[in-house]
């Protein structure tokens, strides 16, 4: 764990966060402007990036637009982490963001689901199969900062919510996404392909 980030967690602020790589593909620049929004409100909030700058071009543009903002100081990206543990950092987040433009069906989402993490993410793609909106999560359209902000702040003024959307996503996962639920769903297609080929 950064001593760097534990130093600007000491005093208990409330923390968003998010796993990717940081590009505009995966919708960052609409986090940064979203979370600007948010400091607005909770000057003490902290945004937590697990990942790092996906290209150079992405460097030199998201960290110009985190500079404009004004966001360094309630910023912390780790770099590159291995993925052994990335879950430690994951368990630092209150809520956690997921702003793609495009997706299929994320594993670092999976991940924060399971340890039963409030999430927020963009209506696309597969996460649109993982997540019933305001029953296990919140669902925002993609490239839209100021629904994103709207709904980071209904989580972080309603810690009943938070917990209510964290169990039900956990819940979720260990019902349908185990590697044993898995193993059960291929033996029925494997089933369901023998009984269409006797």
């Amino acid at each position: 764990m950064g001593r760097k980030f534990l130093k600007m967690k000491r005093g208990g602020q409330l923390v968003i966060g998010t796993v990717a790589s940081i590009a505009h593909k995966k919708g960052h620049p609409f986090l940064f402007d979203a979370f600007r929004l948010f400091c607005d409100q909770c000057p003490d909030a902290l945004l937590l990036m697990v990942g790092d700058f996906h290209t150079n071009k992405d460097r030199l543009v998201l960290t110009e637009q985190i500079k404009k903002l004004g966001l360094a100081n309630n910023l912390f990206i780790t770099g590159r982490v291995p993925h052994s543990q990335v879950l430690a950092w994951i368990k630092e987040m209150d809520i956690f963001a997921f702003p793609s433009l495009h997706e299929g069906s994320p594993n670092a989402l999976l991940e924060a689901m399971a340890c039963g993490l409030p999430v927020v993410a963009t209506a696309v793609g597969g996460i649109c199969d993982l997540i019933e909106d305001n029953q296990n999560g919140l669902l925002v359209p993609s490239g839209c900062a100021d629904a994103l902000f709207e709904k980071l702040m209904v989580l972080a003024q309603d810690k009943d919510m938070r917990n209510r959307l964290g169990q039900s996503a956990g819940q979720m996962i260990k019902e349908n996404l185990t590697p044993a639920h898995e193993a059960k769903a291929w033996v029925e297609v494997y089933k369901q392909v023998m009984v269409n080929h006797v």
